[in-house]
């Protein structure tokens, strides 16, 4: 999964330990100054014994010595640094963060032989500064792109709001071949061939793809552009809408009629990623909380929310969704949402964030809602199955029972029918580089839900997780209203 989450930004820095002069004792011109010096005018100094003046002279002589010292020291330590070859102090940076802090380094082992064999598992990654910066970006919802992404050459999703979108492009098809501009059009055997001449596109370059859905070719232009991503779609009896900037402002549109059955009674929202980090119509909490107001408006009540293929993002997203969307036990407030538990035994629990919890009549989303159903299958992860947990753990401690997840099947390389999340029930930290921009993503902890314990990493949810969770079979929108 590619959508994992980077929950704390920390920052591990490298500057050496010292001292600095007082500013007091500092000119603007960082000369020393003599205090005993009259600010302006022509009138003498009062001239001082010669005991005082010997132990001034000998005082003055000790914190030159040191403003000496600190400078060597510091001359020394910069230009060690930096006379170091760059992938050298990379290197270092990685060897160093990945000791401190990596969950699966126990302190026995050697770190150095760790890394050479490369046995970090798949969800820790190394940025350049570069990558660390268009990161940062994508996971507010700023991006640049054609807001497609690829299973080989099947197109696995395509963003909200992107040029891919507009163009009309669909999940599921297979890219058979492109064209760029006026261009002939060239087949393709590989995704690498792809990606190459995406990246490698100007952005006045007209794309073409030509894609196979199931026999039926159709052709998709698009530009490279800027666009502020959709994460939610919504869906009732009245149409579907989703979120658009056309108009410079993120905004809630109807733009088809509902395209999948639902009971009159049922809202859908179909969620894709816990990114976008603002409570604001940029921000994916935002786009949900906007969306349930157009649910609870339209007279909804029952709410169907789809995790299929959500690989999750970020823990501060996931907490305020929890606030949304978990039971409050007696009206309780600052409840645990995920509990982490890192290297050595420290834990640390995540509070559910209520900030974003409240309606238009100062309502609880959750006291409005009778019930609540999330769709998962085998690419929901991270995030995604961390709420789950979160709403399932506190509908039972609220005797709400009105929460539940229906499983979509998947079948597994055995030809095994098979009913499952992910399955990953551990957290990454970054740890940025000041001096260089690069940063490193670690895991640092596993993640328990907050009142049953419960790990899921390597297991997923399953009906054998918990007795709320349902296999479905044939159409699982339809099942889960019947629940």
């Amino acid at each position: 999964m590619d959508e994992l989450n980077t929950e704390n930004i920390e920052n591990a820095d490298y500057t050496g330990a010292g001292g600095n002069l007082p500013e007091s004792d500092l000119t603007e011109d960082g000369s020393i100054s003599d205090g005993n010096l009259a600010a302006s005018g022509s009138e003498k100094p009062k001239k001082k014994s010669g005991k005082h003046s010997a132990t001034f002279r000998s005082a003055m002589r000790g914190l030159v010595a040191g403003v000496v010292l600190l400078a060597v020291f510091w001359a020394g330590y910069l230009t060690n640094y930096f006379s170091v070859d760059a992938d050298l102090r990379s290197l270092q940076f990685v060897y160093n963060t990945y000791r401190d802090n990596y969950f699966f380094c126990d302190g026995t082992e050697n770190p150095a032989k760790t890394l050479t064999e490369g046995l970090m598992d798949i969800y820790s990654e190394y940025y350049t500064a570069d990558e660390y910066t268009s990161e940062q970006n994508a996971s507010k919802g700023r991006r640049k792109g054609y807001g497609i992404s690829f299973d080989g050459l099947t197109v696995f999703r395509v963003s909200g709001n992107s040029p891919a979108e507009k163009s009309g492009l669909t999940k599921g098809g297979k890219i058979l071949a492109y064209k760029l501009n006026d261009g002939e059009f060239v087949s393709l055997e590989k995704q690498a061939e792809l990606t190459s001449v995406l990246s490698a596109a100007k952005d006045t370059d007209k794309v073409t793809l030509r894609v196979d859905y199931d026999g039926d070719a159709k052709e998709f232009s698009m530009y490279k552009a800027d666009y502020r991503e959709s994460y939610v779609y919504y869906t009732d009896s009245t149409g579907r809408y989703r979120f658009n900037d056309d108009s410079g402002k993120m905004e809630l549109n109807r733009f088809a009629d509902c395209d999948i059955t639902l009971n009159d009674n049922f809202g859908y929202i179909k969620y894709v990623s816990f990114y976008g980090q603002s409570n604001d119509s940029f921000g994916s909490v935002g786009q949900i909380t906007a969306a349930l107001d157009k649910m609870l408006a339209n007279g909804k009540t029952n709410l169907i929310i789809d995790l299929r293929d959500n690989g999750g993002g970020f823990m501060d997203i996931m907490c305020k969704l929890s606030g949304v969307f978990c039971p409050l036990p007696g009206g309780k407030t600052g409840d645990v949402a995920q509990i982490a538990e890192y290297r050595g035994g420290k834990k640390y629990s995540f509070k559910i964030d209520y900030s974003a919890a409240k309606n238009a009549e100062r309502e609880y989303y959750s006291a409005k809602i009778k019930k609540i159903v999330f769709l998962a299958n085998k690419n929901s992860a991270s995030a995604s199955e961390a709420l789950m947990g979160s709403v399932l753990d506190y509908d039972d401690a609220a005797h709400t029972d009105k929460v539940r997840v229906v499983l979509e099947s998947h079948v597994n390389d055995k030809g095994e029918t098979i009913f499952k999340s992910y399955g990953k029930g551990i957290m990454q930290t970054t740890f940025v580089n000041k001096f260089t921009g690069e940063a490193l993503k670690l895991t640092t902890a596993r993640i328990v839900w907050p009142l049953s314990g419960t790990c899921i990493h390597g297991v997923g949810l399953t009906t054998e997780t918990d007795p709320r969770v349902f296999n479905a079979v044939g159409e699982i929108i339809g099942f889960a209203q019947t629940i």
